[in-house]
């Protein structure tokens, strides 16, 4: 997980709108679409941009992404069974399935 302290969601406070899916598999398509609207986009930016692994594909998990894998993971994801995330599923034109403006932690996703 990242420190969230210095990231931003991206396109909160713009008129930019992105059609994205909470979809299982949607997630790198989505985080592309995010980062097409807004290259600035922190959270993405930083999916993206992480090398975990010395891997190069990662990406901001959909919603439904999230929840398999909080599913799966159960009480090993990180000791805490009510964590809040970031995803790459949105509501609407700036926000987010995960509240908009409201600091959240990020975790990055790979799909294989």
């Amino acid at each position: 997980m990242f420190a969230q302290d210095h990231l931003h969601y991206g396109m909160v406070a713009s008129n930019i709108s992105v059609s994205t899916s909470p979809n299982i598999g949607a997630g790198k398509a989505n985080t592309a679409a995010i980062l097409a609207a807004d290259p600035d986009a922190g959270v993405a930016r930083a999916c993206v941009d992480y090398r975990g692994g010395g891997k190069d594909d990662w990406f901001l998990p959909s919603e439904y992404e999230i929840t398999l894998a909080l599913e799966r993971l159960g009480n090993r994801w990180n000791g805490d069974s009510n964590l809040e995330l970031w995803c790459s599923s949105m509501a609407g034109a700036g926000s987010t399935q995960g509240g908009g403006t409201i600091r959240l932690s990020v975790v990055a996703a790979r799909a294989f």
